[in-house]
């Protein structure tokens, strides 16, 4: 298993705190709801009681409503006719279309005396009524259905408009009170209908008729076309509901009829409003033990509820628990009957009142300090499994890449870097870094070697060999000295060879355990100037060290700096023709060291692999065998101190000037 699953697992310990102060917030919440149910069914059984002794009230519901029917709900103020509908407004609900088919929808109002339609055709093709064709109705117009007559609405043009009837002789009788106003839109036409309550005392439905006698839509009318009883709110009963609004303390009554259709309605807040105000509600319902039915219907744009909740009700009185988002809502079911008989049902709902509604400080403080605990506790230990993870496995994917790549002829290798964190990670880290860097030196030191070192050591050899068949063919004794000589020379050659090889590869071990301390390059560069005059008396030398660089320190071995410097000044003697020139600056990047000498130049195009192993551009025909392992080790020190180095020619073939740039310590 995983680190992190470890310490996750071991986090979970911690839920043993906060599951106790939720267990306990359970059973508080549970005690609380029930009695709140309890509370809100008794006072809407109450409601149901005073409403019952006023029978009267209820001739209007019965029978009930038939589906369909056109719901007129109060408007806030009466609206002018003028085709627009934009100042329309409810009074107790969201101003909402209602759709009559594919090309129709309207909106159904009440302003007492009058009722109010605004119905939006989609035509592509309106067609006006003409007055001259002799024929009642022409074109697209609408009839309107009442108790006992019908109205017909048609107009040559857009504008105001009245309705028209027939007598009983058949002859047209214009309607001047049952008035219209047609607008053309940009899909069809608007019309806003004025209906006087006196032509229609009960029953109203609408019929949406195009090019004269297709009927596109139909709003409140039976299949056989017969016009609905409309539904709207019955004022004596929406007098007494509101009246008892304070004494139930309910967000929202609503009385309903047999139908579902609202005979009254009452409400402290939009429906939309009932949600939880504060995240605390959510966790409520989180660690509720109490049993919800589903989510809380509210009422449509056509007044009824979603679903046909008085016909599946029981006929007691029943209170059952909803959620309506992150909120809560009891709601309560009482019947209203008169004669034994079911005329209606009040529907009662309420919020839950919230632990914090009820002076629950103290519950409040034992959520977050559980909830605080467990997540800090959780979150630090899986952040600290995940850091040290992926430590672990950001190690052990570069050391397996350095496998793979030791593995394949020809790869890259990377290069390891290692943490500077001082814990066992960041130790273990450093020393696969400081073991990789030496078999990866080892590495590409020995596949160079066998190719450099057979075109060294191929000359002196041969030259043994040469010599040893030559003597033994040799007839006098001065030839066999000579060639005895002459293979002695060779052995001489191969020894200094090995020697050569036997000091560098000293000086490469004391560079891989060297110890870094911060020294001063001014002063080992001031020492060594007076050792190199006595060293080389028929060599200039000129020391050039500015002010600002003296103090400057850095980082590295002072002995590996020196031996450097005995490399290059060794090289440069045996190049110089006149003097050496050393000096040291201080730049924006660190420390410049620069040794310069007169004499030949470097040949064109050697300047870019003068630091590699077994290079050299002296003249082997000398006696002493140089195998270019000396500026091979200043670049391996250059390296050590994190610096670098260059070599170049001077200005008009003077000689050549060697560049090391070194960074500067900070403590």
């Amino acid at each position: 298993m995983k680190l992190s699953r470890q310490l996750f697992l071991v986090s979970l310990l911690t839920l043993s705190l906060p599951l106790a102060g939720f267990q306990y917030v359970r059973q508080m919440d549970a005690q609380l709801l029930q009695a709140q149910a309890e509370a809100l069914l008794d006072r809407t059984v109450s409601l149901a009681s005073q409403l019952q002794n006023t029978p009267q009230y209820f001739a209007d519901l019965l029978p009930p409503p038939e589906p369909g029917a056109i719901y007129f709900q109060d408007l806030q103020s009466r609206p002018g006719l003028d085709g627009d509908c934009q100042d329309w407004s409810y009074a107790a609900a969201p101003l909402l279309w209602q759709d009559a088919g594919a090309s129709v929808r309207f909106l159904a109002g009440r302003v007492e005396p009058d009722f109010y339609l605004c119905l939006q055709v989609s035509d592509s093709n309106i067609q006006y009524h003409r007055l001259n064709s002799g024929q009642l109705i022409l074109g697209d117009h609408l009839v309107l259905h009442t108790d006992d007559r019908r109205y017909w609405l048609r107009t040559e043009n857009a504008g105001a408009l009245w309705a028209v009837s027939t007598n009983e002789f058949g002859d047209q009788v214009s309607e001047y009170n049952l008035n219209a106003f047609w607008r053309e839109t940009e899909d069809g036409y608007l019309l806003e209908i004025r209906i006087p309550e006196y032509l229609a005392s009960s029953r109203l439905g609408v019929e949406v008729v195009e090019n004269g006698n297709q009927t596109s839509a139909s709003i409140g009318l039976s299949q056989g076309g017969r016009p609905l009883k409309y539904i709207e709110i019955q004022n004596e009963l929406q007098a007494m509901i509101e009246g008892q609004l304070n004494a139930m303390r309910a967000g929202s009554i609503y009385l309903l009829s047999n139908s579902d259709s609202i005979a009254a309605r009452v409400s402290r807040q939009q429906e939309s409003e009932l949600q939880a105000q504060d995240w605390f509600a959510g966790l409520d319902e989180l660690v509720s033990s109490q049993d919800f039915v589903g989510d809380l219907n509210h009422t449509d744009e056509r007044g009824f509820l979603n679903t046909g909740l008085v016909q599946s009700a029981v006929s007691s009185a029943q209170v059952s628990w909803y959620r309506d988002g992150n909120a809560r809502v009891a709601r309560a079911y009482v019947p209203v009957q008169v004669g034994g008989l079911r005329v209606a049902t009040i529907i009662a709902d309420e919020t839950a009142r919230t632990l914090s509604d009820i002076n629950s400080a103290a519950l409040t403080r034992l959520f977050w300090y559980t909830a605080s605990a467990f997540f800090l506790t959780s979150a630090g230990l899986i952040a600290y499994a995940l850091w040290l993870s992926g430590r672990i496995r950001r190690l052990s994917s570069a050391t397996a890449q350095l496998v793979r790549d030791s593995k394949t002829s020809g790869a890259d290798i990377k290069v390891f870097r290692a943490s500077k964190s001082g814990d066992e990670l960041g130790e273990l880290s450093r020393q696969y870094a400081e073991m990789q860097k030496r078999v990866d030196g080892y590495t590409q030191y020995l596949q160079s070697l066998s190719g450099k070192l057979s075109h060294e050591i191929r000359t002196p050899l041969a030259i043994v060999r040469s010599s040893l068949d030559n003597m033994a063919d040799a007839e006098d004794e001065s030839a066999r000295a000579k060639y005895l000589e002459r293979a002695s020379d060779g052995i001489e050659r191969l020894s200094s060879i090995l020697s050569a090889m036997s000091q560098s590869t000293a000086i490469e071990s004391a560079i891989e355990s060297a110890e870094c301390e911060s020294f001063s390059p001014a002063l080992v560069l001031t020492d060594l100037a007076l050792a190199y005059t006595d060293i080389h008396p028929d060599i200039a030398f000129e020391l050039t060290i500015s002010d600002d660089s003296k103090a400057q320190r850095v980082l590295g071995s002072a002995d590996l700096f020196a031996q450097m410097l005995d490399k290059l000044v060794d090289n440069a003697a045996d190049f110089c023709t006149g003097g050496i020139r050393l000096s040291l600056q201080t730049q924006s990047d660190g420390l410049e060291l620069r040794i310069a000498n007169d004499g030949p130049v470097l040949p064109e195009g050697m300047s870019g692999n003068l630091f590699d192993s077994l290079v050299s551009v002296r003249d082997q025909s000398g006696e002493k065998p140089h195998l270019g392992l000396g500026l091979f080790v200043v670049k391996r020190v250059v390296e050590f101190h994190r610096g670098r180095v260059e070599a170049r020619n001077l200005p008009i073939d003077e000689g050549v000037e060697f560049i090391i740039w070194l960074p500067v310590s900070r403590r």
